[in-house]
């Protein structure tokens, strides 16, 4: 040692004893291990050696970023060039969907889905992406374990997964997580307090696949209790399969794995669904009672589909739906109510006894089938018909085209873009008679009690002055609220409305007179734009029954101007809605704005003199206006006191409307 030109590290952490190759080679962490797996890397891979070198130019300067490409391989190479932590943003626009894959552990990073896309580094840290097609790493992705997924695990037929440990499992771990992932899971009230299986059944395809169709009861902070269905898929794991985001659990029978997942995700479900329609199925449950599929009369005039091709058009609060083959519409009711539903009963009777052809056939009802015989529908298959979008969409977007056309030429014309207007009118029109059709439809003669038009009485106008008094107590409540904690416009039309609480109760007291000749009939229950969808120059009427509440209220039979009066709030908040938005597109467009509301006034004008038209000489029709004009503004009134009351909770940039309406109302009555 001493012939050393230096004398070696004596020290016992740093010293030869500690420090060689030997025990370097031994350790995973150290430096020797660490520079031969990066030395690997870099030989695996050509574009280090051979490829372009192209730099980025992040504005963050500490952070040097570069791509080197070869062939189809393209590798994003990111440093932290300095002894502290950085963020950089990177312009990958041209790599659009693409998914990053760190070379060094083959951990796949979120896509490229916009043009700017972060990165944090630790001090002196760096990346080395490999940059692959959405497909391709989708591929290999979908081949690695479910990340954080319970196992199920069968020990017999299907059913074992929902019986003794597994259930509770089910139950505690499975069922809560997966719920709140869901869009149609309608509570705010998180976490969920507990989960029960009130029932359940396996549908089989004779595929690979099997679904498990479990009814659950789901208790909610609260104390609430609510009932869902959550059909899910179980296959075998295979190259091609679902999302990690629909898995609900992995499953192992034996030496088999496979996954649980949202049925919905799986292609096979819609076919096996159809399939158990057409023969009427049914399906025993594990607490002895059944899922029965009843297949309408007018599923076997439908033609067989061969090949079926599933797609899903979104989910609601609700429920949630898929197309197979452009012909049919399976929607799946995922919070149920037990008893007859709605939706289901109104297209049965509109498409088996009135005939009515503007909304979607009923092709047949799966429900299930409790011990006392209490029945609770889990999905309808109904016609489909391919559409331009809903009619709020298709509203919204030609009052925008139109006020952008009035806000461009200011000064020149003070009825810039009125006949863009009027191309809108036939529009209205045809809504208008199509609305009446419907009523009309509803108020066909029947035996069947909870469809027979029933003589509207002085004490069903009275229950809704009722119900309105004290939607007008809660709404003023909320109006001193919104006065004391807004300014400007909102606190001023507040403030107008305060003072006249007093004219607003008179009013209704006003209203209440006896409704001659009028009728009440089973309607829509939420008529508004958005349930209607443009079909070519017509219009279909879907989801019928489907209120923003689950509640008995919605097979209560009223008269069908509550439809008309829920209709032309629709128009109210669409043009709200647009004067929004093209507050934001087109700078100084206050003045074309302001001629919205002469507009809307002429626009409900003519939805209501098309529906009188259509009505006039049915059961529908009111012979007597002052009747007619009394039961709509009611209604009117009530519906706008709804929305400052409740839904302005949930739409903030309604309450104006809203305040306006109430205020728009008086003052036409004042002088009427």
């Amino acid at each position: 040692p001493a012939k050393l030109f230096l004398p070696a590290i004596q020290d016992p952490v740093y010293g030869f004893s500690a420090v060689n190759v030997e025990a370097q080679l031994a350790s995973p962490s150290s430096l020797l291990t660490w520079m031969r797996r990066m030395i690997a890397v870099r030989r695996s891979h050509v574009s280090f050696g051979r490829g372009s070198l192209r730099f980025f130019h992040p504005s963050n300067r500490k952070v040097l970023a570069y791509l080197r490409e070869s062939q189809d391989e393209r590798i994003l190479c990111v440093a932290n060039v300095s002894r502290s932590a950085q963020a950089v943003e990177l312009d990958l626009a041209e790599f659009q969907d693409a998914v990053p894959i760190e070379l060094t552990a083959g951990s796949h990073f979120p896509a490229i889905e916009s043009r700017s896309y972060l990165l944090t580094l630790p001090a002196y840290g760096f990346f080395w992406f490999r940059l692959e097609a959405a497909g391709a790493s989708k591929e290999r992705h979908d081949q690695e374990p479910a990340p954080g997924l319970f196992t199920l695990v069968a020990t017999g037929k299907l059913e074992t997964i929902l019986a003794g440990r597994e259930l509770i499992a089910f139950e505690r771990t499975v069922a809560p997580r997966f719920l709140t992932s869901r869009r149609w899971f309608g509570p705010d009230e998180t976490p969920i307090a507990g989960v029960s299986v009130r029932d359940f059944a396996v549908l089989r395809d004779g595929g690979q696949s099997r679904f498990v169709l479990p009814i659950l009861d789901v208790k909610l902070p609260s104390g609430r209790v609510e009932t869902y269905f959550m059909p899910l898929a179980a296959e075998p794991e295979r190259e091609t399969g679902p999302s990690l985001a629909d898995a609900a659990a992995r499953l192992r029978r034996g030496a088999l794995t496979g996954l649980l997942y949202e049925a919905e995700a799986c292609e096979d479900f819609a076919a096996a669904m159809l399939a158990a329609l057409r023969r009427g199925a049914r399906l025993d449950t594990g607490q002895g009672g059944t899922i029965s599929f009843s297949p309408a009369s007018r599923l076997g005039a439908e033609p067989m589909i061969e090949t079926v091709d599933v797609h899903r058009i979104g989910a609601g609060q609700r429920n949630s739906s898929l197309v197979v083959a452009n012909q049919m519409m399976l929607k799946i009711h995922h919070r149920l109510q037990t008893g007859e539903d709605p939706g289901a009963e109104t297209l049965r009777f509109l498409t088996e006894v009135a005939h009515f052809a503007h909304s979607p056939p009923l092709l047949g009802v799966i429900e299930h089938v409790d011990r006392a015989e209490n029945r609770t529908v889990l999905a309808i298959l109904q016609g489909f018909m391919r559409n331009q979008g809903d009619a709020r969409t298709w509203t919204l977007e030609a009052l925008k085209r139109i006020l952008e056309a009035a806000a461009l030429t200011p000064g020149q014309d003070d009825r810039a873009g009125h006949e863009e207007f009027a191309t809108y009118v036939p529009h209205m029109r045809r809504l208008g008679s199509r609305t009446a059709e419907m009523h009309k439809a509803l108020a066909a003669p029947t035996a069947d009690p909870a469809f027979k038009a029933e003589a509207l009485t002085f004490n069903d106008v009275r229950e809704t002055a009722d119900a309105a008094r004290i939607l007008a107590k809660r709404a003023f409540t909320r109006l001193r609220m919104i006065a004391a904690n807004t300014s400007g416009g909102k606190r001023t039309g507040a403030e107008r409305l305060l003072a006249r609480r007093q004219e607003c109760f008179s009013l209704i007291g006003k209203l209440v007179q006896k409704p001659h000749g009028a009728i009440k009939i089973r309607i829509h229950g939420d008529y508004r734009l958005g349930r209607l969808l443009v079909v070519k120059d017509d219009v279909m009427i879907v989801d019928f029954g489907e209120g923003p509440s689950i509640s008995p209220e919605r097979r209560a039979k009223t008269s069908p101007l509550r439809d008309v009066a829920v209709m032309l709030r629709s128009f109210a908040h669409a043009v709200a809605a647009a004067k929004r938005d093209l507050a934001r597109l087109v700078p100084g467009a206050t003045l074309a704005a302001a001629r919205l509301r002469e507009e809307l006034v002429e626009f409900s004008q003519i939805f209501i003199r098309a529906y009188m038209e259509a009505a006039r000489d049915s059961p529908i029709w009111i012979e007597d206006e002052g009747t007619r004009i009394r039961l709509l503004v009611l209604y009117l009134l009530a519906e706008a006191l709804h929305e400052i009351e409740n839904e302005a909770e949930k739409r903030a940039d309604w309450i104006n409307t809203s305040i306006d309406s109430v205020n728009a109302i008086l003052d036409r009555m004042a002088t009427a």
